[in-house]
């Protein structure tokens, strides 16, 4: 039987540390490994190794924790190093497995081909990233053909000089940009992506102390959006829900679209709060009682 093969998020990502390849790891550092589903016994092959240069005993032995324990049904099929100028960022594969993407808070947003012919681009910015939360500001498109991002016009020493402004990236170079998303309690600075179709968790007001000239906020706002379409579905006043913290204690959020299409936002803050937000409907704390410090949780497909 030919198995299958697919990449992440079926799959997984690892690293191989740079002593395992030698030099030319500084510039291949990033590794994207495919499972196969069949009824694989112990004495297959060892996986494939696409695209990557040195030792090669010493890569196989580098990707053998990366082999699912305890052995089943599914084995390690193959990897492919690609051409990344910076590693231990994760990498994310398109819907397709045809390319990925990878961010790094100074070298910027990297885009391309999982096959070393094909294009890639890095796009020199300061990638914002949020600071409690492991979530990037980029989704790829469902089709696989660009990526969703945000990118922020800032001063040489970091500090913001406008809101977030909504692209879309390709492997080529490509930038585009979407319409700008705007509210009147203040710019875009803060966007968590729903499913890669444009719509986002997003704030509006939140983060005056990053920009310099020092922003006041005195309306900070939680909102539904559709970036592609430019739109506010939704916005509520934080100061409106009741218990609800100050933004600098959010930590986390997690969003899906229902069978209806609307949007449900589960967030959470410090110290022990948690917010529910169902499009069209107000904000409630649910009494989940989740003490962790950096939550990572994701709603069920349902």
């Amino acid at each position: 039987m030919q198995p299958a093969r697919f990449t992440f998020p079926y799959g997984f990502t690892g690293m191989i540390p740079s002593s395992e390849i030698g030099e030319q790891a500084l510039y291949i550092s990033t590794l994207l490994a495919a499972l196969s589903l069949g009824f694989a016994s112990a004495a297959m092959a060892s996986p494939e190794v696409i695209g990557c240069k040195g030792d090669l005993t010493k890569i196989l032995e580098a990707l053998k924790p990366l082999e699912p324990k305890p052995a089943g049904p599914m084995r390690l099929l193959a990897s492919r190093c690609l051409p990344i100028l910076h590693g231990r960022y994760p990498v994310y594969p398109s819907p397709d497995g045809r390319k990925a993407f990878t961010s790094h808070p100074i070298d910027g947003l990297w885009v391309g081909s999982v096959d070393r012919a094909g294009a890639n681009y890095t796009f020199p910015m300061h990638v914002f990233t949020s600071l409690w939360t492991p979530i990037v500001p980029f989704e790829w498109l469902p089709d696989s053909s660009a990526v969703l991002g945000v990118a922020q016009d800032k001063a040489s020493g970091g500090f913001a000089l406008g809101g977030l402004q909504p692209y879309l990236f390709t492997e080529t170079g490509g930038q585009t940009p979407l319409p700008v998303l705007t509210h009147p309690n203040g710019p875009l600075d803060d966007i968590f992506w729903i499913g890669g179709t444009g719509l986002a968790f997003a704030t509006f007001g939140t983060r005056g102390s990053y920009f310099r000239p020092e922003r006041e906020d005195p309306h900070p706002t939680i909102a539904l959006v559709d970036a592609r379409a430019g739109r506010v579905l939704d916005a509520v006043e934080i100061a409106t829900i009741p218990t609800l913290p100050d933004y600098r204690h959010f930590v986390a959020a997690s969003s899906r679209v229902d069978r209806s299409g609307r949007v449900r936002v589960l967030t959470a803050w410090r110290p022990d709060i948690w917010m529910l937000w169902d499009q069209g409907e107000k904000p409630r704390i649910l009494p989940i009682h989740n003490t962790i410090k950096h939550p990572r949780y994701t709603l069920s497909m349902d």
